[in-house]
C-alpha cells in the first residue's frame, strides 16, 4: 500500500497544533516548578515547521495580509510605548514577547493558508477546549468539582483562571453544537454534556453568556438557510420558544445557582440597586 505522505503531514500538522495550543495554555501549572516549557512549545514549533516542509516539499509559501501589518503597527507601539514606561525593562521584555507570539502566529498560518474552509481550525479549537477542561477536572480531582457543584461554589484559580476553563468549554460546546446542526451528530457529541457541568462549576457568567448567545444564533442561521421566508420566520419563532424552554429548565439544575447568582449581581450593579461591581469583569 502506497503510502501518501502529504496526508500524513497534513494530519500531523493538526496533531502538533492541537497540542501546542494544548500546551499553551497548561504547561504554566503542568509543569510544576519546572522551567523549560517554552523548550517543549518550542519542539512543537519546530515538528510544524518540519511537516510543513514535507507536505509542502521543501517549498515554503507565504503570503502578508493586512493581520500581519496590523501586528507588525501593534509591535511598534510596544517598543514606543517604553519611551513613557514607569518601567522600561519590564515593557521591552513584554514587547519582546509579543515579537515571539508574532513569530508564532506566523508558522501556524503558514500551516493552514492555503486551506478552503476554516473547518480545521474550529475543531483544533473545540478539542483543545475539550482537553483544557477534562485537564482541569483532573488536576483539582473529580471530587472537587463534585463538592464544588453540589455546593454552589466556583473553582478556585490554582490552575486555568476559572473564566479562561469556562471560556474555552463553551466555545467547545458551542463548536458542537454547529456541527451537530450543519453535518450530523456524532459519538462524541456526549462529551459537551460533563463539559457543561465544567462550565457551571467555573460560574463564569462570560461563559454562559457565550453558550446561551451563540446557541439562539446556531439556531437562528439554521432556520435563515429555508427559501421560503415564512417557514424561515416560523423556524425561527419556533427554534426561540423551544430554546427558552429548554434553557429555563437546564438552568433550574442547583449547579448553575452559583453562576446565576453571580450574574444576578452583575444586573443589580449595573441598574444601581446593589450588587459588587469590583466582580463585574471577573
Amino acid at each position: 500500500m502506497k503510502l501518501n505522505i502529504t496526508a500524513i503531514a497534513d494530519r500531523m500538522i493538526w496533531f502538533i497544533t492541537l497540542i501546542f495550543l494544548v500546551l499553551s495554555l497548561t504547561i504554566s501549572f503542568a509543569l510544576g516548578d519546572a522551567n523549560y516549557g517554552a523548550y517543549v512549545l518550542f519542539v512543537c514549533l519546530f515538528g510544524l515547521i518540519i511537516f510543513y516542509l514535507i507536505r509542502e516539499q521543501g517549498v515554503i509559501k507565504f503570503r502578508f495580509t493586512w493581520m500581519h501589518g496590523y501586528m507588525l503597527l501593534f509591535i511598534g507601539a510596544c517598543y514606543l510605548s517604553t519611551i513613557n514606561a514607569i518601567e522600561p525593562s519590564v515593557a521591552l521584555s513584554r514587547s519582546f514577547d509579543i515579537v515571539k507570539i508574532f513569530f508564532m502566529l506566523i508558522i501556524l498560518y503558514m500551516c493552514y493558508q492555503d486551506k478552503t474552509s476554516v473547518d480545521t481550525l474550529l475543531k483544533i479549537g473545540m478539542w483543545t477546549g475539550y482537553i483544557v477542561c477534562f485537564y482541569t477536572v483532573s488536576f483539582y480531582g473529580l471530587d472537587y468539582f463534585i463538592t464544588v457543584l453540589s455546593s454552589s461554589a466556583r473553582i478556585a484559580n490554582d490552575a486555568l483562571n476559572a473564566n479562561t476553563v469556562g471560556l474555552l468549554g463553551a466555545n467547545a460546546i458551542v463548536m458542537t453544537l454547529y456541527y451537530m446542526l450543519y453535518d450530523r451528530p456524532r459519538w462524541w457529541n456526549i462529551i459537551a454534556l460533563p463539559t457543561l457541568g465544567i462550565l457551571a462549576a467555573t460560574g463564569s457568567r462570560k461563559a454562559l453568556v457565550f453558550v446561551v448567545v451563540g446557541t439562539v444564533l446556531l439556531f437562528v442561521f439554521k432556520s435563515l438557510r429555508s427559501a421560503n421566508v415564512v417557514n424561515s420566520i416560523a423556524k425561527i419563532i419556533g427554534s426561540l420558544l423551544a430554546l427558552t424552554i429548554i434553557g429555563i429548565a437546564v438552568l433550574q439544575l442547583p449547579m448553575f445557582s452559583e453562576v446565576l447568582d453571580r450574574m444576578s449581581s452583575m444586573v443589580d450593579a449595573f441598574s444601581g440597586t446593589g450588587g459588587d461591581s469590583s466582580t463585574l469583569f471577573v
